[in-house]
């Protein structure tokens, strides 16, 4: 006979041994990899590559600061396109467009960012944010991705303050089908920011310190780092949720039953 253990993030799920596992009331905290552990007399067999269960999140969009073209977003099936304006994050005062959520506590946010298109060639940009509030000075700790493929890492430590970064060039990220997934964790008042080109291998980029409330806004920012023009980004796989540990989101298919 055959039995079954249900896992997520790689943690059995108490009470999960049937052969299917269902949800009647899906929440955010959900969102995360299931695999199942099937085992006999013999072996056992793991569920490879985990399946990622998304579930689809209602964002509110607003003008940060004032960019000169009103922004928008859509969503569609789970993909959001997202057009934002204004100068960009690096000042004392950011000036972008925001789809976002209110979230309390430790969380994360994971996105895919598929395109980037308009805005200024170089420095238009696009990614995933915390920030304190929805002031356009407000301290926030950010992770993306500019025109000119460059991966920043970017936090304001005190309101008004200049923002500080940390970035790198990456090779080939939103050319083809070369898609970068964006990462960023809080825990307490501690920010974490991972990427990976396949949203199960993460690697590790930079992590800041930022006394930041228990309430904080989370979502998807896009720039055109150019006041007035307006660049497009289409985000996937967008998660926010509960904290997931980073090698929990990879399982090997073990010898197989002879």
């Amino acid at each position: 006979p055959l039995s079954y253990q249900w896992r997520f993030n790689s943690n059995s799920i108490a009470g999960a041994t049937n052969i299917s596992l269902a949800f009647t009331n899906a929440q955010l905290a959900n969102t995360g990899y299931y695999d199942v552990v099937v085992t006999n007399l013999s072996c056992s067999v793991t569920s490879t590559p985990p399946a990622l269960l998304q579930v689809v999140i209602s964002l509110s969009g607003i003008d940060i600061g004032t960019p000169g073209a009103p922004g928008s977003f859509t969503n569609s099936n789970g993909t959001y396109t997202v057009n934002g304006s204004g100068e960009g994050t690096d000042g004392s005062a950011d000036v972008f467009y925001f789809a976002y959520q209110t979230l309390t506590g430790d969380a994360e946010i994971m996105a895919r960012l598929q395109s980037l298109q308009g805005g200024d060639p170089k420095l238009a940009e696009a990614g995933i944010m915390i920030r304190e509030s929805l002031d356009p000075g407000s301290k926030q700790a950010s992770l993306s991705v500019n025109a000119s493929t460059n991966v920043i890492f970017r936090r304001r430590l005190a309101a008004n303050g200049l923002g500080i970064q940390y970035g790198f060039q990456g090779t080939n990220y939103l050319q083809g089908t070369n898609y970068i997934w964006l990462r960023l964790m809080r825990m307490g008042n501690t920010f974490v920011a991972h990427y990976s080109t396949n949203g199960l291998n993460w690697q590790y980029m930079w992590f800041t310190t930022v006394n930041m409330s228990n309430q904080v806004q989370v979502g998807l920012a896009v720039t055109a780092h150019h006041y007035g023009e307006l660049a497009t980004a289409t985000f996937d796989n967008v998660s926010i949720g509960s904290l997931t540990r980073s090698e929990e989101h990879t399982s090997e298919l073990q010898s197989p039953c002879n």
